[in-house]
């Protein structure tokens, strides 16, 4: 591993405090844990500075753990999640726009190390234990696309698929990645086994999806936004049965640590949070900037 600091820094007062003194169980109660957020994405090609924050799953004692500094003029973040000892993330490299560092901000240190490039990057998403990080390629800067379970330190240690597929999510046991089944046409959610690569089809049809589903850390509910009769964020079991339409609600959606809650971030306006124990949704609040973005709870 190198250790990269021209562009990024860290910050050591109060946030990086924050997210080593916090630990980050794999279940962990209702409103506990730790959220991670962004700031705005720049308005066309004017680039600026992304800040990092955290709160707890309260919204409280916000702290902004990460200034990213961009030497170009694109977004420079790809983006970033919660592991138990830090954060990981992937950035542009501003040199060549196709290639893409995988990087790790441990907790309690100043430094942003660089675990490993990946040219033509799909996507990407650490494991909740944060050992293992599954990542997909596409043509055509990377020669043939490829989705794969990796390394912390890039090692190739199981190819899920040899195309490139959308990530939505791991088990909460970081046992398995969920992804679309290996073939296109029937766009079906398939759970893919970490350990042997072999993958299983739940039943579930996505051919609805305008946006890439999400699954629940728990996977018993899987979310996106349809377009079609009526639209709004649909949830579904992985096995296929209907659960709730939230009609007229899109976004990104970041799940509870316990499955009890969903945010919906949209790119533009304020994000809403789903309680699947009150079935209400609400206004989502926290105590940092308006404008930030939710990225991850752990």
């Amino acid at each position: 591993m190198s250790v990269r600091t021209p562009v990024i820094a860290a910050l050591l007062i109060g946030g990086l405090a924050l997210v080593g003194a916090v630990g980050i169980a794999a279940a962990a109660p209702a409103g506990s844990g730790l959220i991670l957020y962004r700031s705005p994405f720049p308005a066309g090609l004017d680039a600026t500075v992304v800040h990092l924050w955290t709160t707890d799953g309260k919204g409280q004692n916000a702290r902004e753990i990460l200034r990213i500094k961009p030497t170009g003029r694109s977004d420079v973040l790809r983006g970033a999640y919660l592991v138990p000892d830090g954060v990981i993330l992937a950035t542009t490299d501003a040199n060549d726009g196709n290639n893409t560092d995988i990087e790790f901000l441990k907790r309690g240190s100043p430094k942003v190390q660089r675990l490993f490039t990946v040219r033509g990057l799909g996507w990407f998403q650490p494991s909740p234990d944060g050992q293992m990080i599954a990542y997909s390629r596409q043509l055509p800067v990377a020669g043939k696309p490829l989705f794969v379970i990796a390394r912390r330190d890039g090692t190739i240690v199981r190819a899920l698929a040899h195309m490139s597929l959308a990530i939505f999510g791991w088990s909460s046991d970081s046992q398995q990645v969920f992804s679309y089944c290996p073939t296109v046409r029937r766009r079906e959610l398939c759970a893919y086994e970490a350990s042997t690569g072999t993958h299983r089809a739940t039943g579930l049809m996505l051919e609805l999806a305008a946006s890439a589903p999400s699954v629940s850390p728990a996977g018993a509910r899987v979310a996106f936004w349809a377009k079609l009769g009526p639209a709004g964020e649909r949830i579904y079991s992985p096995k296929g049965a209907f659960l709730r339409n939230l009609v007229g609600q899109s976004g990104a959606v970041v799940w509870s640590p316990d499955d009890s809650q969903m945010v919906l971030q949209p790119y533009v306006g304020l994000p809403s949070a789903f309680s699947f124990k009150t079935k209400r949704l609400t206004t989502f609040a926290h105590k940092g900037p308006a404008n930030l973005f939710v990225l991850d709870w752990r």
